[in-house]
């Protein structure tokens, strides 16, 4: 057991050579690769004690609630739909099939043999009654918008609707020649797919080498996406039942991030005193696991055994100058999401990523404290612990340079 008086007890190192920085740089990456995996450890157990507390399952299931919400309400605007796993199916998706209808229909309407292809198997033909299987742009524009203005702020209720707005902005209909009107039995202001282009889509369909109907395609494709992308934006910003519920479901979205946030950063703390305090009590002599594996020890500046205070000085700077591998342990856990973590705010007012690049300029700055310190070789981390990394594997005995191998039983 550590106890007061090893403040005061010479350490058997006290005239042993200290160590330059390429001698330490060896042991001070192995703590720093062992605090990184037995962070990511405890994470998990954290974590997973944390996910089964009412307060994170309340929230988790409010905010999956709200996220339903928020899909039904898309899927009743028409943009996009939900599939069968109750999710929105993709805009690709949507815009790939949506012209697939329209091509299949105008094959249909001018009794085209191909329209029984195997290639429309699972397709239905353009149908606006049907929101599956209708043109959702259309729809959104048309008639989702108009008939539901009291939803929408006033900016949004006197712009981007209607059937002048639709053929003008989405379809763009005096630019170009892929569209005409009076095609669609059920709206003859629909303009749909010409027959001459709908025959060169289907071809393209039959042979993707098929320029003609390729460069058709892209064009058609390229003015729904960006028609998907305007009622998308539009419904955001301007709907206040999905601003509302989209508000609040980021609010509780935040939440959990805070809490994941909360749960990584005391598994960090932990690892960080089991590392440079904990195993440096037990193992004596100031040694870390890495200091251990290569045979360094740690004695103070005065040449005493490393006191408890000497130790946990250096945990408390070492829970800052390791900090970057925070940034680490953040993209292994969190992956693409990894972004959301780096704008946690600590200390109510700086976030991790910051923390962490000061953190790097902090250890660079004290890798150079070393070439200054020419005598101890101390990083700013060993200065403030007022500590020396010195040679553990022998030892001189009363100043007359007879040198004796360590006992490591002692």
């Amino acid at each position: 057991m550590y106890n007061f008086n090893m403040l005061k007890q010479e350490s058997f190192y006290k005239n042993s050579p200290v160590v330059t920085l390429r001698k330490k740089i060896l042991p001070y990456l192995l703590d720093y690769f062992l605090t990184l995996i037995l962070s990511l450890l405890l994470y998990v157990g954290v974590n997973a004690i944390g996910e089964t507390l009412p307060y994170f399952k309340n929230i988790q299931s409010e905010a999956s609630s709200i996220q339903l919400d928020l899909y039904s309400l898309v899927n009743d605007s028409g943009i996009r739909h939900q599939g069968e796993d109750g999710f929105l199916v993709t805009s690709e998706y949507k815009l790939e099939k949506m012209i697939k209808e329209e091509v299949l229909y105008s094959l249909k309407i001018n009794n085209n043999a191909n329209s029984n292809s195997a290639i429309y198997d699972g397709f239905e033909a353009l149908d606006l009654n049907n929101k599956e299987h209708n043109n959702g742009i259309y729809y959104y524009f048309i008639n989702y918008k108009v008939n539901n203005l009291n939803l929408y702020n006033e900016e949004y209720k006197v712009k981007d609707y209607g059937i002048d707005f639709y053929l003008n902005e989405i379809v763009k209909l005096k630019e170009n020649n892929y569209f005409e009107q009076g095609l669609y039995v059920n709206d003859l202001n629909y303009p749909l797919i010409k027959y001459d282009i709908a025959i060169a889509i289907d071809e393209y369909y039959r042979n993707s080498k098929y320029k003609i109907g390729s460069d058709y395609y892209n064009e058609i494709y390229s003015l729904y996406y960006s028609g998907i992308n305007k009622a998308m934006n539009d419904l955001i910003y301007g709907n206040t039942s999905y601003i509302s519920l989209n508000n609040k479901h980021n609010e509780l979205v935040n939440d959990m991030l805070n809490f994941r946030g909360n749960a990584l950063l005391i598994s960090y703390l932990l690892s960080v005193i089991i590392i440079y305090l904990i195993f440096p009590l037990i193992l004596k002599e100031g040694r870390t696991i890495g200091l251990r594996v290569f045979k360094l020890v740690s004695i103070d500046i005065n040449g005493n055994k490393v006191s408890i205070l000497n130790n946990l000085i250096r945990m408390i700077v070492s829970i800052f100058s390791v900090f970057s591998l925070l940034i680490i342990d953040i993209f292994l856990l969190f992956g693409t999401q990894a972004m959301y973590f780096f704008n946690i705010n600590l200390l109510g007012f700086i976030n991790i990523f910051v923390l962490s690049l000061i953190s790097l300029i902090f250890n660079l700055i004290s890798i150079a404290f070393t070439f200054i310190n020419k005598n101890r070789h101390q990083n700013i981390e060993e200065t403030l612990a007022m500590i020396v990394v010195v040679d553990g594997d022998e030892f001189i005995v009363n100043n007359n340079k007879e040198k004796e191998v360590i006992d490591e039983k002692k």
